[in-house]
Order: C-alpha cells, then sequence, then structure tokens
C-alpha cells in the first residue's frame, strides 16, 4: 500500500483535497468515484516527519524570508475565515506553492496535524520557518477560538517589520558604500602607494614630520607584523563571540548599545516599539498579561530589557500595575507611561498599546531620518581626515625635498 495526496472534484463542482491509502492510482480513482468523486491529479507521498538531515540533524524547516511568512499567514486567514479547513489549505500549498522548501515544510507540518497534532504544535517542530511569536500566537488563537484575528495581525505585524528593515537598509546604503571605498582607497595607499615613497624618503636619509612617521608606523604594522594583526583580530573576534555568549557579557555588551549617544535612543524605541506590537497582538489574541509578558521577555532581543519587562511582570503578580513597573526601570519614554496608565484606569490597554505602536510607526521613520542625516556628514568628516591624513604625510616630506632643491 502506498500514500497518495489527491486533488479531486465533487459531482457539484467543489474541489477536494485529501490523502488516501491505495495499492495504485488505478485503485485510488476507483475509491474516489465509490465516494462521487472525480480525481483530478494524485501524487505518492512519502511519509517524512522525522527525516534526519546534515549528519543526523533533525529537520528544522526551510529558511524563508518574512513576505513569504507574511503571504503565508494571510492566505490562512482568508481561508480561515472563509471556512476552509486549515488542513485542506496546507494540502493545497504544499502542492502548488513556488518555494520548494517551503511546499516540504508545509507537507510535513499537515502530516503531523493529520496525525492529531495542533497547528501550533506542528509549526513548532520547524522553528527555521516559523518564529516563536508566530508558533505562540496561533496556539492563543488556538485556544481562545480567535485564530483569524491572530493571523490577520500577524500579517500588519512581519509587514510592519520588513517597512523598518527596509527603511534602515535604505538609509545605511550610502555611509557603508561610502565607508568601503575609503577603506578600499585606505588599503591602497598603505599596501602599495605609500611603502615606495617611503624608500625614497629613507633613502635620501630626510628627517620625517610626524604625521609621516605615524603613518609609516602604522604601515609597517599591517606590512612587517601582517600576520600578526591578523592572529590578533582572530582572538579578539573569537573573544567577543565567546563574551557575548555569557550572560554577564551579553548584558554589558546591551547596556553599552543602548548608551551610545543617538544610536542608543534610536535602538531603544525600535525595541519598544516591537514590545508594543507584541503585546498588544498577545493581549488581542487572548493571552492573560502575564503570560504575554513572559513570551515577550523572550522576544526583546535586548538582555536589559528584557530584564525590564520580566521584572514588570513579576510586580504584577504582586498587584502593581504595568504602567507603574515599568516606570521605574529609567527606560521607558514618560509618554508611554502616562498614555499606558491612562489605559490601565479605563480598562483599555490593549487599545492604547495599539496607539502607542502607531505613535512609534510615526515616530521612527522620522528617527531614522534625522539619526542618519547627522551620521552622514560625521562619517564623510572621519573618513575624509583619514584619506587627509594619509596625503599629508606624504605630501610633507615631498615638500621638503622640493624646498631642499630650490
Amino acid at each position: 500500500m502506498a500514500t497518495f495526496r489527491y486533488r479531486a472534484v465533487g459531482a457539484d463542482g467543489t474541489r477536494t483535497i485529501g490523502r488516501e491509502d491505495a495499492a495504485n492510482e488505478d485503485s485510488l480513482e476507483i475509491t474516489l468515484k465509490d465516494r462521487g468523486l472525480l480525481l483530478i491529479s494524485a501524487e505518492e507521498q512519502v511519509s517524512q516527519p522525522n527525516k534526519l538531515r546534515f549528519g543526523g540533524s533533525a529537520y528544522r524547516g526551510a529558511r524563508v524570508n518574512s513576505d513569504l511568512l507574511a503571504q503565508f499567514a494571510n492566505e490562512l486567514a482568508v481561508a480561515h475565515g472563509a471556512g476552509v479547513q486549515i488542513i485542506a489549505m496546507l494540502d493545497d500549498m504544499a502542492q502548488n506553492h513556488d518555494h520548494a522548501g517551503f511546499r516540504e515544510t508545509v507537507a510535513l507540518v499537515s502530516e503531523k496535524v493529520k496525525g492529531g497534532a495542533t497547528f501550533s504544535d506542528a509549526l513548532r517542530d520547524y522553528p527555521r520557518t516559523f518564529t516563536p511569536l508566530f508558533v505562540a500566537l496561533v496556539e492563543a488563537g488556538e485556544r481562545t477560538g480567535k485564530l483569524e484575528r491572530v493571523l490577520t495581525d500577524l500579517v500588519k505585524f512581519i509587514e510592519w517589520q520588513s517597512e523598518m528593515g527596509a527603511l534602515v537598509l535604505q538609509a545605511t546604503v550610502y555611509p557603508v558604500s561610502l565607508l568601503t571605498l575609503v577603506v578600499g582607497l585606505v588599503v591602497m595607499l598603505m599596501s602599495f602607494v605609500l611603502p615606495r615613497f617611503m624608500k625614497i624618503f629613507i633613502d635620501l636619509k630626510l628627517t620625517l614630520p610626524m604625521p609621516t612617521r605615524v603613518v609609516m608606523g602604522i604601515s609597517d604594522l599591517f606590512t612587517v607584523n601582517g600576520k600578526w594583526v591578523l592572529l590578533a583580530t582572530i582572538a579578539f573576534v573569537l573573544a567577543f563571540s565567546w563574551v557575548r555568549k555569557t550572560t554577564k557579557g551579553r548584558r554589558i555588551i546591551d547596556r553599552s548599545k543602548l548608551s551610545i549617544p543617538l544610536f542608543g535612543k534610536l535602538l531603544t524605541k525600535l525595541i519598544l516599539s516591537r514590545f508594543t506590537h507584541n503585546l498588544a497582538m498577545m493581549l488581542g489574541s487572548g493571552l492573560d498579561i502575564s503570560a504575554s509578558l513572559q513570551l515577550c521577555e523572550r522576544l526583546m532581543g535586548n538582555v536589559v530589557l528584557a530584564d525590564v519587562i520580566g521584572e514588570a511582570r513579576q510586580a504584577i503578580t504582586r498587584g502593581d500595575s504595568l504602567s507603574g513597573s515599568l516606570a521605574r526601570s529609567g527606560f521607558i519614554p514618560p509618554m508611554v507611561l502616562r498614555t499606558l496608565a491612562v489605559g490601565e484606569r479605563t480598562g483599555t490597554v490593549e487599545t492604547t498599546l495599539e496607539r502607542i505602536s502607531q505613535h512609534f510607526d510615526r515616530e521612527l521613520p522620522k528617527i531614522i531620518k534625522r539619526f542618519f542625516a547627522i551620521m552622514d556628514p560625521l562619517v564623510l568628516v572621519l573618513l575624509g581626515g583619514m584619506v587627509g591624513f594619509i596625503a599629508l604625510a606624504i605630501f610633507l616630506p615631498l615638500y621638503g625635498m622640493y624646498e631642499g632643491v630650490k
């Protein structure tokens, strides 16, 4: 016996997608005909929910971009709202989706759901494809019967994240391109141009000015001791990676990020914007405030601010208000605290959080553009100063030679 995934049509024109065990495709066609269904297509399936890859490691799903995940959530929301069963929708995607890896992952999810697993539990087995937030909200939607609303909110949130990422990427293109070009120019000057001039200066036994001596020292450091510089750089990167993995080291690094002028303020608002979006979605899905904050704590992306949310969750269990517990951290803007306090007094916390997130949505693009409007000339001045210093180191001795000839 083999398992077939089939598509069929009934006498009334209703299309059906399903799985059926049969000896072959002809036998399957007869079985479906007895049920009043006309077979359109069939594909033999190999059961692979426990398939292993990469030397025995469990398959964790295909890596997909946020646009594909948003499309998946949107199609599920529309299908669920129209009364289409999730299994039928998953089977259709598993056969017809353009992304081969996603087709495979969805097929495995469908197999698990047909085997008795809940939709959220099936998604949880493929963390490369479905984020913890996605799975947690789907689980809450299943428990509370608000799956369609949850999926719709997820689509909006994923699209918002993509817009913020695209905005930051667009703003960083110019300074990163400029930095790359100038670094390449500096490397060329230090590696090829400067050593030739230095040999002439040394052979002529010229008295070298300070800028030239500094640049010669840096050039010698990279040319003569290049392998040691490379080893030191590798050691530093490995040490930094190790420190970042420790709890104390991660906390120091994350606190330092928040303390950087301009950048720290921008980063804080980005994280708080994501927090208000997440918390509003979770409360709207039916999760209680404690469970919502616990999940938000894991999704903050910054240990210091995650600690703030964790302390707020513990304070709420002792009877404190959310706004009052967040106020003690010193990281939350007063506007957010005041607005949240009003929402708590009026019993409209979810709506208030949505309004706060909308406020951040309007403010963040302006802050990002303002930040990079300040950074661009600073980067330009810094890099221009580097190139100018190297040029000065070359031309000062040349000018001395010219004066000596005169």
